[in-house]
């Protein structure tokens, strides 16, 4: 069982809960799903399970990256999430904090980023996704 960083695992916002999905608010520094090594365990998926039988994840997110994630509650719900992701079903959107002041209220930004992982951010970079 992997050490808890300081958040716990009741400390997760669950923002909705159904018989066959839930979806956390994921902090940033945290991750979705365990990584490589025993240092690495600790995650939402883990900590989810905790509360739940069985989470199964329908994507993730970034350990920098805060937002919504769905994980469904049981296997058919996990295969349905999984389709309607692989077909590009779901719509996305992306809030970001930035440094500085707007000239508008509102835009879209269709550049790519690139993350710098030992400084927690990301760039505008041709290399990017």
């Amino acid at each position: 069982m992997p050490a808890l960083s300081p958040l716990a695992a009741t400390d997760l916002e669950l923002l909705f809960q159904d018989r066959d999905v839930v979806a956390v608010n994921k902090p940033s520094g945290l991750l979705s799903v365990p990584g490589k090594g025993p240092a690495n365990q600790d995650c939402v998926q883990f900590r989810l399970a905790l509360l739940f039988p069985a989470v199964y994840p329908a994507h993730r997110l970034d350990m920098a990256t805060s937002g919504v994630l769905l994980f469904a509650l049981r296997r058919s719900a996990e295969r349905e999430l999984h389709r309607q992701f692989r077909e590009r079903l779901t719509a996305k959107r992306y809030i970001a904090r930035v440094h500085g002041h707007l000239r508008q209220d509102e835009g879209e930004i269709d550049l790519p980023l690139l993350s710098i992982m030992a400084e927690g951010r990301s760039r505008v970079d041709a290399a990017g996704k």
